[in-house]
């Protein structure tokens, strides 16, 4: 059994977008946030990384390479075969349930490395913020013989036990932040007649929606009839990018580089010493 004076106050789980990332893609973020939250604080923190797109990563160079002859091949258009490719291989349901079962494996990581009484603050970018609503909501277990059903199909999802899942229940009640940036969720949202929210994690939890106005795969969610009413989430609008440099804040590239951004790096180290206090 860990230490747990050694295990840390707070996981900070970490899920990237639409895009070709490997192991280590959150890095800068992350020593950023040390750096700001000083050396006693980041010493009580974890981060976890959720790298969930290498297969398809795999798939959509093996058709780029195979195809390049027949169009120009840039990076707009490297671009959309990443958006589209990732988000028509997430709805695709071995890719989701793959998806999902990554996202379960690094959360079980985090929590190896968590005191038990720990917090957790997600940090999702893009297509992220909606695999991980997806994944909380899945986790959502109602009662009684509904909650049962749910359990199972949650298990098989994820290829585990129905204990398993279970397990994950102190997982959900610990979140006390969920931090999207990016966020496209409401274009998933307009498929759907009713869309609501996952319900509230934790009762001190809150939801804040980072969109930079400029960014054509980044949205609010309070505009979306479901969301309204949810007081515990918030759309916040910010300027990603380095001022001097108009291609990143005033084009459609600014969905990139939210990352190491002040604007978005404040609010969450806010939110890192809010759960450590």
């Amino acid at each position: 059994m860990a230490d747990a004076t050694k295990m840390a106050d707070v996981g900070v789980l970490i899920i990237h977008g639409i895009g070709w990332q490997k192991p280590g893609f959150s890095l800068k973020m992350q020593n950023w946030l040390k750096s700001m939250l000083g050396e006693e604080a980041a010493g009580k923190v974890i981060f976890q990384e959720v790298v969930w797109a290498e297969p398809i990563e795999e798939k959509q160079i093996a058709y780029m390479e195979a195809s390049q002859h027949l169009f120009r091949n840039d990076w707009l258009r490297s671009m959309i075969v990443r958006l589209l490719g990732d988000a028509a291989a997430y709805s695709a349901t071995a890719e989701h349930r793959r998806i999902h079962r990554t996202v379960y494996d690094a959360i079980r990581n985090m929590r190896r490395g968590l005191k038990p009484d720990g917090k957790t603050i997600i940090l999702a970018h893009s297509l992220g913020g909606h695999i991980m609503s997806n994944f909380i909501f899945d986790l959502q277990i109602p009662s009684g013989v509904e909650g049962a059903t749910k359990t199972a199909k949650v298990a098989e999802i994820l290829s585990v036990q129905n204990q398993e899942v279970e397990e994950l229940q102190p997982f959900v009640s610990s979140i006390t932040a969920i931090c999207t940036f990016g966020c496209n969720i409401a274009l998933f949202a307009l498929g759907h007649n009713d869309i609501q929210p996952i319900e509230k994690p934790s009762e001190t939890c809150m939801w804040y929606n980072y969109y930079d106005e400029d960014d054509v795969l980044g949205y609010p969610l309070k505009t979306l009839n479901g969301y309204k009413d949810s007081e515990w989430i918030r759309d916040e609008r910010i300027s990603v990018g380095r001022w001097w440099a108009l291609w990143e804040t005033a084009s459609p590239l600014s969905h990139l580089h939210y990352w190491t951004d002040k604007d978005l790096l404040d609010p969450i180290v806010g939110m890192i010493r809010d759960a450590l206090s």
